[in-house]
């Protein structure tokens, strides 16, 4: 019985050991996770004809929920807050400009800006 309690407890240090040294191996080629990007958008828009217009944000990067601002022409529409896709009255005289802010969970932000041809007839 004494020899049996002898190989146990040699087996309970060698697996302890064992253990330890494969956690410290692991510890060592264990990467940190890189730091997440800041977060890029692009806006694209086209004219629907008719005198409207759709923009499209897409967002890469960055760490989600994500908030989004649209502007017109430099003015800014609350009530378009938060899409991915929104669609905008148009003049033909004059330029047309869609900017869309968005800002991270981190408070990391983008910007984009896109113009598109207004038309009054079909797209």
């Amino acid at each position: 019985m004494y020899i049996d309690i002898m190989l146990d407890m040699t087996s309970s240090r060698t697996l302890a050991r064992l253990a330890a040294v494969a956690l410290l191996a692991a510890a060592g080629i264990a990467q940190a996770s890189p730091a997440q990007a800041a977060p890029a958008v692009d806006v694209t828009c086209e004219s629907l004809g008719h005198y409207a217009v759709l923009c499209e944000r897409t967002i890469t990067g960055g760490t989600a929920p994500f908030k989004t601002r649209w502007y017109y022409n430099g003015a800014y529409f609350a009530s378009q807050d938060d899409k991915a896709f929104t669609s905008w009255g148009c003049s033909t005289t004059s330029g047309n400009q869609y900017k869309a802010v968005v800002v991270d969970a981190l408070g990391a932000s983008a910007t984009d800006t896109s113009g598109a041809a207004c038309r009054s007839g079909n797209p």
